[in-house]
């Protein structure tokens, strides 16, 4: 058995699943995404989409095969963010799932090359987002700055990104600040107020 891509119903608030069950099609699920979350699981070659529905259920789709559950959870999106699988192999962030959240207009390419200036390939990715008000977090690795001070074009282009017009967003850096300036001799470093405008960082230490 297997399960075919979902699609939306012309509301817009459906997601249907299929079960292909040899020449027959039967329905398994039509529930609401409203309100809903989304998550993905990878164990060997088998991967699970788990959906927290509106009303309370949740529900697991086991899919053998890594590329028909990708090709499932990629048709999954919203109007400001979509699913990559520029990660599928693991090459471009070890630390990181074969299928990460980025916006929308932000394209593979584009990744790869912010990958390669954070640390361990750690691109900012989506992390929580606030279905009501639009507000998100993203995670990343720290950029490799240096003491030059290198920048990424890509880098500053994904960040702003995920801000809306006229919003400034706050970068939380889990580093004390002298531990921060540190970085920057062996390579790493923060970003630099001036190359990232929009921003505001705060540095907020946390045991390790």
């Amino acid at each position: 058995m297997t399960i075919t891509d979902p699609f939306r119903h012309p509301g817009g608030d459906l997601l249907i699943f299929i079960w292909v069950r040899g020449p027959k099609s039967v329905l398994i699920g039509c529930f609401s995404l409203t309100q809903s979350g989304l998550s993905f699981r990878f164990v060997g070659s088998v991967g699970s989409i788990i959906v927290k529905c509106k009303d309370l259920r949740v529900i697991q789709l086991d899919i053998p095969g890594m590329e028909e559950c990708l090709n499932i959870a990629s048709s999954i999106e919203t109007d400001e963010w979509r699913l990559s699988k520029v990660n599928k192999d693991f090459t471009v962030c070890p630390s990181y799932p074969p299928l990460v959240a980025v916006p929308k207009n932000i394209d593979d390419d584009t990744l790869k090359k912010v990958a390669a200036f954070r640390h361990g390939g750690r691109f900012p990715v989506l992390s929580y987002y606030h279905k009501k008000n639009g507000m998100v977090m993203m995670r990343a690795g720290q950029p490799l700055t240096g003491t030059n001070g290198r920048r990424c074009k890509e880098d500053e282009k994904l960040i702003n990104a995920t801000l809306r017009p006229g919003k400034r967003g706050y970068i939380i850096d889990t580093r004390t600040i002298n531990v921060a300036q540190q970085a920057k001799a062996r390579g790493g470093g923060f970003e630099s107020e001036g190359n990232y405008p929009q921003w505001r960082r705060i540095h907020k230490a946390i045991d390790r």
